[in-house]
């Protein structure tokens, strides 16, 4: 899709009175952000994956593909607004045991990265 078929879909979609000043910018900012970011269907990722391998690509590579994209959007996360943050005690540690699990190698990855880039005390903090 180009920026001319999303100004063309989006034709007519107005914000609130307190919206955005320049139309516009703004939907260049929103067409620019998902071009660049572009999201997807956990199944579409998966059969795009599957196609890749199918072909003959490198495992090493799409491992490689994959830890890039955790590791940004983990870092993103890190660096949002983190007065929001919310922690809930679980007593009962049987019911998280399986997320650890299978995300203890991400959340490591994301964490170790986000420490060496960081000066912010605070984030250094929260990934420890």
């Amino acid at each position: 899709m180009t920026l001319a078929d999303f100004r063309k879909i989006t034709t007519g979609v107005k914000l609130s009175e307190s919206g955005q000043p320049d139309w516009e910018a703004f939907l260049t900012g929103i067409f620019d952000t998902v071009v660049r970011e572009p999201f997807t269907l956990e199944e579409d990722e998966e059969a795009r994956m599957k196609l890749e391998s199918a072909a003959g690509a490198n495992k090493k590579l799409l491992f490689d593909k994959e830890r890039e994209g955790i590791l940004r959007r983990g870092a993103t996360m890190l660096k949002q607004d983190h007065k929001n943050n919310r922690f809930v005690l679980i007593k009962d540690i049987s019911t998280i045991k399986p997320m650890f699990e299978n995300t203890w190698s991400a959340n490591l990855a994301v964490f170790s990265v986000v420490l060496d880039e960081t000066e912010d005390s605070l984030i250094a903090d929260l990934c420890l």
